[in-house]
């Protein structure tokens, strides 16, 4: 994840290879990465599962 002010968003997705983004919440106090303005947006990406593992997750039951 990578937290960037307005000024930094291209900045931020360039740092990352699958892209997603979200707003941050007026209640949410953090800081941009690149220039410690207020962060405005959250930037962050999920690390693909393999399939044997998305059956075996699957396949589990939780109590």
């Amino acid at each position: 994840m990578i937290l960037v002010c307005r000024n930094h968003v291209t900045d931020g997705l360039k740092e990352i290879s699958a892209p997603h983004i979200e707003k941050l919440t007026s209640e949410e106090q953090n800081y941009c990465e690149f220039c410690e303005d207020k962060a405005v947006y959250r930037l962050f990406y999920f690390s693909p599962i393999p399939a044997v593992e998305k059956r075996e997750l699957r396949n589990k039951s939780y109590c």
